[in-house]
Protein backbone atom coordinates (compact mmCIF):
# COMPACT_ATOMS: atom_id res chain seq x y z
CA UNK A 1 0.00 0.00 0.00
CA UNK A 2 1.34 3.47 -0.28
CA UNK A 3 2.84 4.77 2.27
CA UNK A 4 1.01 7.21 4.73
CA UNK A 5 -2.38 4.66 4.12
CA UNK A 6 -4.27 2.38 6.12
CA UNK A 7 -6.80 -0.14 6.09
CA UNK A 8 -9.16 0.02 9.61
CA UNK A 9 -10.45 -3.45 10.88
CA UNK A 10 -12.89 -3.74 13.72
CA UNK A 11 -12.52 -2.77 16.87
CA UNK A 12 -10.97 0.31 15.07
CA UNK A 13 -13.03 0.53 12.16
CA UNK A 14 -16.26 0.34 14.79
CA UNK A 15 -14.24 3.23 17.14
CA UNK A 16 -14.07 5.73 14.13
CA UNK A 17 -17.64 4.96 12.83
CA UNK A 18 -19.05 5.58 16.85
CA UNK A 19 -16.52 8.92 16.30
CA UNK A 20 -18.34 10.00 13.66
CA UNK A 21 -21.56 9.24 14.71
CA UNK A 22 -21.65 10.77 17.69
CA UNK A 23 -20.38 13.38 16.14
CA UNK A 24 -23.00 14.07 13.67
CA UNK A 25 -25.69 13.52 16.52
CA UNK A 26 -24.33 16.67 18.16
CA UNK A 27 -24.34 18.83 15.29
CA UNK A 28 -27.77 17.64 13.93
CA UNK A 29 -29.08 18.81 17.63
CA UNK A 30 -27.61 22.19 17.08
CA UNK A 31 -29.15 22.79 14.07
CA UNK A 32 -26.56 21.64 11.68
CA UNK A 33 -27.17 19.77 8.27
CA UNK A 34 -25.29 17.43 6.73
CA UNK A 35 -23.53 18.09 3.19
CA UNK A 36 -21.12 15.88 1.04
CA UNK A 37 -18.84 17.24 -1.74
CA UNK A 38 -16.69 15.32 -4.32
CA UNK A 39 -13.09 13.80 -2.99
CA UNK A 40 -11.60 15.62 -6.36
CA UNK A 41 -12.05 19.40 -8.04
CA UNK A 42 -10.65 21.61 -10.30
CA UNK A 43 -7.21 22.65 -8.33
CA UNK A 44 -8.54 26.11 -8.72
CA UNK A 45 -11.30 25.53 -6.39
CA UNK A 46 -9.46 23.64 -3.89
CA UNK A 47 -6.61 26.62 -3.77
CA UNK A 48 -8.90 29.14 -2.60
CA UNK A 49 -7.22 31.19 0.44
CA UNK A 50 -5.28 27.72 1.95
CA UNK A 51 -1.73 28.88 1.68
CA UNK A 52 0.82 27.60 -0.45
CA UNK A 53 1.87 25.21 1.64
CA UNK A 54 -1.55 23.38 1.76
CA UNK A 55 -1.34 23.61 -1.83
CA UNK A 56 1.43 21.78 -2.35
CA UNK A 57 0.35 19.31 -0.23
CA UNK A 58 -2.04 18.36 -2.73
CA UNK A 59 -2.52 15.12 -4.92
CA UNK A 60 -3.02 16.71 -8.01
CA UNK A 61 -3.73 15.03 -11.79
CA UNK A 62 -4.17 16.61 -15.27
CA UNK A 63 -8.06 15.63 -17.03
CA UNK A 64 -8.46 13.97 -19.77
CA UNK A 65 -9.36 17.84 -20.86
CA UNK A 66 -6.29 19.11 -19.49
CA UNK A 67 -7.43 20.94 -16.74
CA UNK A 68 -5.29 20.36 -13.61
CA UNK A 69 -7.74 18.49 -10.69
CA UNK A 70 -6.67 18.19 -7.08
CA UNK A 71 -8.43 15.83 -4.28
CA UNK A 72 -9.34 17.83 -1.34
CA UNK A 73 -6.62 18.51 1.57
CA UNK A 74 -9.14 20.33 3.62
CA UNK A 75 -13.23 20.94 3.70
CA UNK A 76 -13.61 24.56 4.54
CA UNK A 77 -12.91 25.62 0.61
CA UNK A 78 -15.13 22.97 -0.82
CA UNK A 79 -17.92 24.08 1.73
CA UNK A 80 -17.75 27.47 0.43
CA UNK A 81 -17.52 26.38 -3.28
CA UNK A 82 -20.85 24.16 -2.85
CA UNK A 83 -22.38 27.27 -1.07
CA UNK A 84 -21.14 29.75 -3.72
CA UNK A 85 -22.94 27.51 -6.31
CA UNK A 86 -25.99 26.27 -4.87
CA UNK A 87 -26.88 27.59 -1.67
CA UNK A 88 -26.64 31.36 -1.60
CA UNK A 89 -30.56 31.74 -1.76
CA UNK A 90 -31.53 29.56 1.28
CA UNK A 91 -32.38 31.31 4.09
CA UNK A 92 -29.10 32.53 6.23
CA UNK A 93 -27.31 31.73 8.03
CA UNK A 94 -26.45 28.51 7.03
CA UNK A 95 -25.93 25.82 9.77
CA UNK A 96 -23.86 22.71 7.45
CA UNK A 97 -22.07 19.91 8.84
CA UNK A 98 -19.96 17.11 7.33
CA UNK A 99 -18.30 13.70 7.79
CA UNK A 100 -15.26 13.22 5.28
CA UNK A 101 -11.83 12.19 3.95
CA UNK A 102 -9.38 14.37 3.18
CA UNK A 103 -5.70 13.40 1.79
CA UNK A 104 -2.68 15.06 1.67
CA UNK A 105 0.84 14.30 -0.20
CA UNK A 106 2.56 15.20 2.62
CA UNK A 107 2.19 13.90 6.03
CA UNK A 108 1.53 16.69 8.66
CA UNK A 109 4.06 15.38 11.01
CA UNK A 110 6.40 12.00 10.91
CA UNK A 111 4.00 8.78 11.27
CA UNK A 112 0.44 10.65 10.27
CA UNK A 113 -1.44 8.97 8.00
CA UNK A 114 -1.70 11.14 4.88
CA UNK A 115 -5.42 9.96 4.21
CA UNK A 116 -7.09 11.64 7.52
CA UNK A 117 -11.12 12.02 8.23
CA UNK A 118 -12.28 15.36 9.25
CA UNK A 119 -16.08 15.58 11.27
CA UNK A 120 -16.74 19.59 10.97
CA UNK A 121 -19.38 22.37 10.90
CA UNK A 122 -20.12 25.43 8.83
CA UNK A 123 -21.67 28.76 10.45
CA UNK A 124 -22.36 30.97 6.93
CA UNK A 125 -24.03 34.18 6.57
CA UNK A 126 -23.26 35.70 10.05
CA UNK A 127 -20.98 37.80 11.27
CA UNK A 128 -22.14 38.79 15.07
CA UNK A 129 -19.08 37.23 17.68
CA UNK A 130 -22.44 35.46 19.10
CA UNK A 131 -21.67 32.96 15.85
CA UNK A 132 -17.99 32.45 16.44
CA UNK A 133 -19.15 31.87 20.47
CA UNK A 134 -21.44 29.20 19.25
CA UNK A 135 -18.93 27.13 17.05
CA UNK A 136 -16.93 27.26 20.36
CA UNK A 137 -19.22 26.09 22.25
CA UNK A 138 -20.28 23.45 19.69
CA UNK A 139 -16.91 21.95 19.57
CA UNK A 140 -16.55 21.80 23.26
CA UNK A 141 -19.70 20.26 23.70
CA UNK A 142 -19.09 17.85 20.71
CA UNK A 143 -16.07 17.04 22.51
CA UNK A 144 -17.58 16.67 26.12
CA UNK A 145 -20.08 14.36 24.45
CA UNK A 146 -17.14 12.00 23.50
CA UNK A 147 -16.64 11.65 26.96
CA UNK A 148 -12.98 14.59 26.41
CA UNK A 149 -14.18 16.73 29.81
CA UNK A 150 -10.27 17.61 29.99
CA UNK A 151 -10.47 19.82 26.69
CA UNK A 152 -8.83 23.05 26.69
CA UNK A 153 -8.98 25.35 24.10
CA UNK A 154 -7.00 28.56 22.76
CA UNK A 155 -8.15 31.30 20.88
CA UNK A 156 -6.71 33.79 18.56
CA UNK A 157 -7.14 36.14 16.28
CA UNK A 158 -5.53 36.30 12.81
CA UNK A 159 -7.18 39.85 12.20
CA UNK A 160 -4.56 41.37 14.97
CA UNK A 161 -1.80 39.33 13.66
CA UNK A 162 -2.06 39.79 10.05
CA UNK A 163 -2.65 43.80 11.16
CA UNK A 164 0.36 43.67 13.19
CA UNK A 165 2.84 42.23 10.20
CA UNK A 166 0.98 44.82 7.86
CA UNK A 167 1.96 47.56 10.30
CA UNK A 168 5.71 45.77 10.48
CA UNK A 169 5.78 46.81 6.75
CA UNK A 170 8.17 43.35 6.02
CA UNK A 171 8.99 41.50 3.18
CA UNK A 172 6.68 38.68 2.23
CA UNK A 173 9.73 36.40 3.56
CA UNK A 174 10.26 37.92 6.19
CA UNK A 175 6.30 37.55 7.27
CA UNK A 176 6.58 34.61 6.84
CA UNK A 177 9.27 33.81 8.95
CA UNK A 178 7.74 35.64 11.77
CA UNK A 179 4.53 33.62 11.58
CA UNK A 180 7.03 30.40 12.21
CA UNK A 181 9.14 32.00 15.06
CA UNK A 182 5.87 33.18 16.96
CA UNK A 183 4.56 28.94 16.25
CA UNK A 184 7.99 28.35 18.21
CA UNK A 185 7.82 30.70 20.60
CA UNK A 186 11.29 31.62 19.36
CA UNK A 187 10.95 35.82 21.27
CA UNK A 188 15.11 35.96 20.81
CA UNK A 189 15.10 35.00 16.74
CA UNK A 190 11.51 37.24 16.22
CA UNK A 191 13.00 40.42 18.00
CA UNK A 192 16.36 39.94 16.03
CA UNK A 193 14.60 39.72 12.42
CA UNK A 194 12.31 42.24 13.51
CA UNK A 195 15.04 44.52 14.04
CA UNK A 196 16.93 43.50 11.07
CA UNK A 197 14.13 44.74 9.17
CA UNK A 198 13.95 48.16 10.30
CA UNK A 199 10.83 47.51 12.42
CA UNK A 200 10.49 50.17 15.37
CA UNK A 201 10.55 49.45 18.98
CA UNK A 202 6.24 49.64 19.12
CA UNK A 203 6.17 46.93 16.73
CA UNK A 204 8.92 44.59 17.97
CA UNK A 205 7.26 45.32 21.92
CA UNK A 206 3.96 43.98 20.37
CA UNK A 207 4.88 41.08 18.45
CA UNK A 208 7.43 40.12 21.92
CA UNK A 209 3.91 39.73 23.91
CA UNK A 210 2.19 37.88 21.04
CA UNK A 211 5.32 35.68 21.73
CA UNK A 212 5.49 35.01 25.02
CA UNK A 213 2.53 35.94 27.12
CA UNK A 214 -1.54 34.40 26.89
CA UNK A 215 -4.06 35.90 28.66
CA UNK A 216 -6.45 38.91 28.23
CA UNK A 217 -3.88 41.36 29.28
CA UNK A 218 -1.72 40.70 26.44
CA UNK A 219 -4.23 43.02 24.26
CA UNK A 220 -4.68 46.39 26.52
CA UNK A 221 -1.16 46.16 26.21
CA UNK A 222 -0.60 45.93 22.62
CA UNK A 223 -3.60 48.53 22.25
CA UNK A 224 -1.64 50.71 24.49
CA UNK A 225 1.52 50.74 22.71
CA UNK A 226 0.14 51.02 19.03
CA UNK A 227 -2.78 52.81 19.06
CA UNK A 228 -4.41 51.67 15.79
CA UNK A 229 -7.99 51.72 14.71
CA UNK A 230 -8.33 48.27 13.14
CA UNK A 231 -6.04 46.98 16.05
CA UNK A 232 -8.85 48.24 18.48
CA UNK A 233 -11.65 46.89 16.64
CA UNK A 234 -10.50 43.36 16.25
CA UNK A 235 -9.47 43.92 20.28
CA UNK A 236 -13.03 43.93 20.94
CA UNK A 237 -14.22 41.32 19.01
CA UNK A 238 -11.91 38.95 21.43
CA UNK A 239 -13.23 40.43 24.59
CA UNK A 240 -16.94 39.83 23.14
CA UNK A 241 -16.35 36.78 22.54
CA UNK A 242 -14.52 36.09 26.36
CA UNK A 243 -17.92 37.72 27.72
CA UNK A 244 -20.25 35.63 26.05
CA UNK A 245 -18.09 32.48 26.98
CA UNK A 246 -18.38 33.97 30.59
CA UNK A 247 -22.19 34.15 30.19
CA UNK A 248 -22.47 30.31 28.91
CA UNK A 249 -20.15 28.55 32.00
CA UNK A 250 -17.47 27.50 29.90
CA UNK A 251 -14.84 30.55 30.06
CA UNK A 252 -12.40 28.11 32.31
CA UNK A 253 -12.28 26.07 28.93
CA UNK A 254 -10.44 28.45 26.73
CA UNK A 255 -7.51 30.79 27.24
CA UNK A 256 -6.15 33.97 24.39
CA UNK A 257 -3.31 33.24 23.11
CA UNK A 258 -2.13 35.53 19.76
CA UNK A 259 0.67 33.80 19.38
CA UNK A 260 -1.81 30.89 17.99
CA UNK A 261 -1.13 31.20 14.02
CA UNK A 262 -3.28 28.59 11.76
CA UNK A 263 -1.45 27.27 8.35
CA UNK A 264 -4.14 28.63 6.37
CA UNK A 265 -4.68 31.95 4.72
CA UNK A 266 -8.46 32.68 4.98
CA UNK A 267 -8.92 33.22 8.36
CA UNK A 268 -9.96 36.35 8.90
CA UNK A 269 -10.96 36.92 12.83
CA UNK A 270 -11.27 35.20 15.52
CA UNK A 271 -9.43 31.46 15.21
CA UNK A 272 -8.95 28.57 18.26
CA UNK A 273 -7.83 25.24 18.66
CA UNK A 274 -8.64 22.67 20.98
CA UNK A 275 -6.18 20.10 22.90
CA UNK A 276 -6.46 17.17 25.40
CA UNK A 277 -4.26 15.42 28.05
CA UNK A 278 -4.59 12.25 26.29
CA UNK A 279 -2.92 13.38 23.06
CA UNK A 280 -0.40 15.53 22.21
CA UNK A 281 -1.69 17.60 19.19
CA UNK A 282 -4.57 19.79 18.64
CA UNK A 283 -7.68 17.40 17.99
CA UNK A 284 -8.18 20.09 14.82
CA UNK A 285 -9.34 23.96 14.81
CA UNK A 286 -11.56 26.39 13.33
CA UNK A 287 -12.09 30.38 12.43
CA UNK A 288 -13.66 32.69 10.84
CA UNK A 289 -13.30 33.19 7.12
CA UNK A 290 -15.33 36.03 5.78
CA UNK A 291 -13.34 36.77 2.36
CA UNK A 292 -13.49 33.21 1.37
CA UNK A 293 -16.68 32.99 -0.13
CA UNK A 294 -16.64 36.52 -1.60
CA UNK A 295 -13.53 35.02 -3.83
CA UNK A 296 -15.84 32.24 -5.65
CA UNK A 297 -18.84 34.80 -6.24
CA UNK A 298 -17.85 38.14 -5.47
CA UNK A 299 -20.40 38.72 -2.75
CA UNK A 300 -19.63 39.20 0.50
CA UNK A 301 -20.77 36.10 2.82
CA UNK A 302 -19.06 35.82 6.29
CA UNK A 303 -18.40 32.65 7.76
CA UNK A 304 -16.84 30.55 10.79
CA UNK A 305 -16.01 27.36 12.02
CA UNK A 306 -14.03 24.18 12.68
CA UNK A 307 -13.18 20.76 11.51
CA UNK A 308 -12.43 17.53 14.04
CA UNK A 309 -9.59 15.34 13.04
CA UNK A 310 -11.62 11.91 13.30
CA UNK A 311 -8.10 10.11 13.37
CA UNK A 312 -7.19 12.22 16.56
CA UNK A 313 -10.35 11.39 18.40
CA UNK A 314 -9.92 7.92 18.40
CA UNK A 315 -6.64 8.00 19.67
CA UNK A 316 -7.38 10.66 22.32
CA UNK A 317 -10.54 8.38 23.35
CA UNK A 318 -8.87 5.23 22.96
CA UNK A 319 -9.94 2.34 20.82
CA UNK A 320 -10.29 0.06 24.01
CA UNK A 321 -12.78 2.50 26.09
CA UNK A 322 -15.11 3.11 23.17
CA UNK A 323 -15.13 -0.82 22.69
CA UNK A 324 -16.51 -1.20 26.12
CA UNK A 325 -18.89 1.14 25.50
CA UNK A 326 -20.18 -0.37 22.07
CA UNK A 327 -20.12 -3.54 24.26
CA UNK A 328 -22.59 -2.56 26.21
CA UNK A 329 -25.00 -3.32 24.15
CA UNK A 330 -26.83 -6.89 24.51
CA UNK A 331 -25.08 -9.45 21.77
CA UNK A 332 -26.80 -12.54 20.85
CA UNK A 333 -25.77 -15.83 19.06
CA UNK A 334 -28.48 -17.79 17.71
CA UNK A 335 -28.11 -21.54 16.39
CA UNK A 336 -30.95 -23.26 14.24
CA UNK A 337 -30.72 -26.69 15.46
CA UNK A 338 -31.54 -28.18 12.13
CA UNK A 339 -32.59 -26.98 8.82
CA UNK A 340 -36.42 -27.29 9.99
CA UNK A 341 -35.95 -25.09 12.72
CA UNK A 342 -34.55 -22.25 10.14
CA UNK A 343 -37.80 -20.21 9.88
CA UNK A 344 -38.50 -20.27 13.70
CA UNK A 345 -34.35 -19.08 14.12
CA UNK A 346 -35.07 -15.93 12.16
CA UNK A 347 -38.43 -14.80 13.52
CA UNK A 348 -36.43 -15.12 17.34
CA UNK A 349 -33.41 -12.87 15.46
CA UNK A 350 -35.84 -10.67 13.86
CA UNK A 351 -37.53 -10.35 17.18
CA UNK A 352 -34.49 -9.55 18.86
CA UNK A 353 -33.24 -7.28 16.77
CA UNK A 354 -36.31 -4.82 16.81
CA UNK A 355 -35.46 -4.85 20.57
CA UNK A 356 -31.88 -2.99 19.93
CA UNK A 357 -30.26 -6.15 20.31
CA UNK A 358 -27.25 -7.09 18.53
CA UNK A 359 -27.95 -10.82 16.54
CA UNK A 360 -25.78 -12.64 14.60
CA UNK A 361 -27.33 -16.38 12.87
CA UNK A 362 -24.98 -18.51 13.59
CA UNK A 363 -24.74 -21.56 11.16
CA UNK A 364 -26.72 -24.63 11.32
CA UNK A 365 -26.63 -26.87 13.95
CA UNK A 366 -22.73 -25.65 14.37
CA UNK A 367 -23.30 -25.77 18.53
CA UNK A 368 -20.02 -25.86 19.71
CA UNK A 369 -18.82 -23.52 17.55
CA UNK A 370 -21.65 -20.67 18.10
CA UNK A 371 -20.76 -21.52 21.94
CA UNK A 372 -17.08 -20.53 21.71
CA UNK A 373 -17.62 -17.20 19.67
CA UNK A 374 -20.27 -16.23 21.70
CA UNK A 375 -17.52 -16.16 24.84
CA UNK A 376 -14.68 -14.40 22.98
CA UNK A 377 -17.25 -11.76 22.30
CA UNK A 378 -19.49 -11.85 25.14
CA UNK A 379 -22.51 -12.70 23.50
CA UNK A 380 -25.82 -15.07 24.92
CA UNK A 381 -26.12 -17.85 22.97
CA UNK A 382 -29.21 -19.31 21.91
CA UNK A 383 -29.84 -22.79 20.36
CA UNK A 384 -33.45 -22.76 18.16
CA UNK A 385 -34.84 -26.05 17.95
Amino acid sequence: MPRGTRDLIPPLSEAFRYIETKLLETFTLWGYREVRTPLFEYLDSLSRGVGSSLVQSMFKVQDDDGKLIAFRAEMTTPVARLVSSKMLKEAMPLRLCYVNNVVRFKESYPGCPRELWQAGVELIGYRGVDADAEVILLMLSSLNELGLNDVKIDVGHAGIFKRLLALAKLKEGDAEKVKNLVSMRDSTGLKSLLRRSGCGEDIVRAFELVCELRGLKVIDEIVNILSDEELLKHVEEVKLLFKLLEKSGFQSYVSLDLGLVRGLDYYTGIIFEPYTSTFGRALGGGGRYDDLIASFVGVEVPATGFALIVDYLVEAVGVEAIAQRLNKRRRVIIVPASYEHYQEALARAQSLRSQGIIVELHSVNDIEGARAKAEKIGALLEVVG
